[in-house]
């Protein structure tokens, strides 16, 4: 990815995150897949950045909505 197409996504993350939350759109399978060994290995490490996901605003949905980005 460049950084101009990088900086095109960036650049609408806001409105991407808000409209999908807003309209319960479900999270981008690959992201679903990604985040689980993320927090699976987290946790096995020491939990460190103690994933949590299941609601709006866990840190663990955030993380997805980041994925959701990168994989659309």
């Amino acid at each position: 990815m460049t950084d101009r197409e990088l900086k095109k996504r960036l650049a609408n993350s806001g409105r991407f995150i808000n409209k999908h939350w807003e309209e319960g759109t479900p999270h981008h399978p690959k992201s679903i897949e990604l985040y689980k060994f993320i927090a699976a290995v987290d946790y096995q490490n020491g939990d460190s950045f103690c994933f949590k996901a299941g609601g709006d605003g866990d840190n663990g949905e955030d993380l997805m909505y980041y994925f959701d980005i990168f994989f659309e």
